[in-house]
């Protein structure tokens, strides 16, 4: 795994190097269901929210670009979209990883199409009622993302979906996809 990470960590020096980019600053909001019907009921979803950076190294229309965000969501599952839920929430820290396509349909207008890994940790979970804590969940677990991005001027608007690769729960069949919708800056 070290020897993945450096390798990955040389892949993002060089293109840096030699590469033009920039950085998105972006908050959005997810809403998640689990694989596992104990977790997320039929009809339910988690509803939260993400703030986060990535980085946008550019060759040409090639894109590429590691990130880092933070994601707080709600433990109990609802019909009702509440986004900002004050109480019983996990709390997760992520590092994206892009790697895409970058078209200029307009002057001002730029269209992006993507596709990426995630790695999550879970790094806070709040106070309940139910007694869940950190024996519940699994520290890190893993997903895959494709979204489509509109730049207008250095407004960003992405759409995103993550499919679960690996259990976020201590239990089969619990792996989370979300759709998340973001607005940023590029800069």
């Amino acid at each position: 795994m070290k020897k993945l990470v450096a390798a990955l960590f040389l892949v993002f020096i060089c293109t840096l190097s030699y590469g033009q980019g920039g950085a998105k600053i972006y908050t959005g909001l997810t809403t998640l269901n689990n694989t596992n019907t104990n977790i997320t009921g039929e009809g339910l979803s988690h509803y939260g929210y993400s703030v986060g950076i990535r980085a946008r190294l550019k060759d040409g229309s090639f894109v590429a670009g590691p990130g880092f965000k933070y994601t707080r969501f709600s433990m109990m599952p609802s019909s009702n979209a509440n986004f900002f839920n004050k109480e019983e929430n996990y709390h997760l820290l992520s590092m994206p990883f892009n790697i895409g396509l970058e078209y200029r349909l307009a002057y001002i207008l730029k269209l992006r199409m993507y596709t990426g890994a995630d790695a999550h940790y879970f790094w806070k979970i709040d106070k309940n009622a139910r007694d869940i804590n950190f024996d519940y969940v699994n520290d890190y677990f893993f997903g895959a993302h494709a979204g489509i991005g509109i730049d207008i001027y250095w407004i960003t608007l992405d759409v995103t979906y993550e499919y679960g690769l690996s259990n976020a729960h201590k239990y089969d069949d619990s792996k989370y996809n979300w759709l998340t919708f973001t607005a940023g800056f590029f800069f």
